[in-house]
């Protein structure tokens, strides 16, 4: 379950990654970018895309190729779908997580932490919506969640908790 959930979360958010480069990166560049035909987008990152296949952070082309036959407005709304999708599905593994280790008592937890967090990012957005300078508020969060991280987090914490309080016990008798 670990190993799927951390193979899944390094391409969801290469996926998410390229879906930034080309919705953020790009206007940022060229203000009238909207405007562009595919074949303008085509021939400006074929001038500007960096050829390193392994470079995580890097809009790469394949998925430049992709995107450049889609409208911007529709790669905004694809990107929160896959937001939404990815959330939900990370939701299911990190519950699965924790029936597998004998923890279905944190399951109410894990919801907890989705809706705070979740909260917390709809904020931000928010705000980075009214404060543009405000984009990187939300950039440990949104990996936070897509992560075996929470699921870590409630069968860890109890147990070191224990073991802490166990230690305790011991050293008093």
């Amino acid at each position: 379950m670990v190993l799927f959930m951390l193979v899944t979360g390094y391409f969801q958010n290469w996926v998410r990654n390229q879906f930034y480069w080309y919705k953020s990166e790009l206007p940022a560049v060229a203000a009238e970018f909207a405007g562009w035909t595919n074949a303008d987008r085509t021939a400006w990152w074929a001038e500007h895309r960096a050829e390193h296949p392994f470079r995580y952070r890097e809009m790469h082309a394949d998925a430049q190729a992709i995107l450049d036959t889609w409208t911007l407005e529709r790669i905004v709304v694809l990107d929160y779908a896959l937001i939404f999708a990815f959330i939900g599905m990370f939701f299911i593994c990190d519950a699965l997580f924790l029936r597998v280790c004998n923890a279905r008592k944190q399951i109410p937890f894990l919801k907890i932490i989705y809706v705070l967090v979740g909260a917390t990012l709809f904020f931000l957005t928010i705000l980075k919506a009214k404060y543009p300078g405000a984009h990187n508020l939300d950039g440990g969060l949104l990996p936070f969640l897509m992560s075996p991280m929470p699921s870590f987090v409630l069968v860890l914490f109890p147990w070191l908790l224990r073991r802490t309080h166990g230690k305790e016990i011991a050293s008093r008798t």
